[in-house]
């Protein structure tokens, strides 16, 4: 009876935790979206103020900065984010060189972030993000959609593709390096 009595206690109060922990853990997530978002303004606004012409550069930075964010947070930087911006920063070198046009590069990032933000959502319901499972998941994604992404890559820029490959940092966890 003691039992079921502790139970009928214990059940409210760790439900009421639950929902604790998930709205602290929404609200973390929030923040750190904020924080990202201030730092693509403030790069963005750096770069015009500047008149930095360097597309390489100005992703090479707003990496630098993200990475700065997550680890304020203590995480690592997100796999979708770090594949994005490697491939901005491989991508932005083209640009600089003239090999492609800034509407290439342009259109090549957009499609790349519509996709990803598709691919984030599914992975979200399907996973808990930075677990092991997550990580093998994205991995198995990037390479399948690598494949698709590098052929319009080799279309745009005949002269100087760029190509990507998963490294790993170990432990599930592996980073996109474009070049």
């Amino acid at each position: 009876m003691r039992r079921i009595t502790a139970l009928a206690i214990l059940v409210p109060l760790l439900s009421g935790c639950y929902h604790l922990i998930a709205a602290e853990q929404r609200e973390r997530q929030q923040r750190l979206e904020a924080d990202l978002l201030a730092v693509t303004d403030g790069v963005i606004r750096e770069a015009e103020r500047r008149g930095s012409r360097s597309f390489a550069e100005l992703f090479r930075e707003m990496t630098s900065r993200y990475e700065a964010v997550y680890s304020r947070y203590g995480m690592q930087m997100d796999p979708f984010d770090q594949a994005y911006l490697s491939y901005a920063v491989a991508l932005g070198g083209r640009v600089d060189r003239r090999e492609i046009s800034p509407d290439e590069f342009k259109y090549l990032l957009d499609k790349l972030d519509a996709d990803m933000k598709l691919e984030r959502a599914k992975l979200a319901a399907q996973y808990q993000a930075a677990t092991p499972r997550y990580y093998d998941a994205w991995g198995n994604w990037w390479n399948n959609y690598w494949r698709i992404l590098q052929e319009e890559t080799i279309r745009r820029s005949l002269r100087s593709p760029v190509s990507c490959s998963i490294r790993s940092y170990g432990g599930g966890v592996s980073y996109v390096d474009c070049y």
